[in-house]
């Protein structure tokens, strides 16, 4: 069995891509693949309330579903990309 070990943060760095948990990546990319699970109204308003559990940039100001359209085709082509290699490298050993 092949495998591509690979983290998120290792990911979409031409994009500025960092790892982020619940903030402005990952929040924009569930945005544009089950735009149906985010509702980014349903935070609250006032941005100094800090959000519980937000680790990165602020979802309220810095996510939106253009932003993990980008980030989702560009991890895609990378990952695809570095199977492709995986695939290569077994067919020469």
């Amino acid at each position: 069995m092949l495998v591509l070990g690979t983290a998120d943060s290792e990911l979409g760095t031409v994009i500025w891509h960092t790892s982020d948990h619940a903030a402005m990546w990952e929040t924009s990319q569930l945005w544009y693949i089950r735009p149906d699970l985010v509702d980014i109204n349903r935070l609250p308003r006032d941005l100094s309330t800090r959000l519980e559990s937000v680790f990165g940039n602020d979802p309220r100001t810095y996510a939106s579903r253009d932003l993990g359209r980008k980030a989702f085709h560009v991890i895609t082509e990378e990952l695809v990309h570095g199977a492709s290699n995986l695939l290569k490298e077994h067919e020469h050993t």
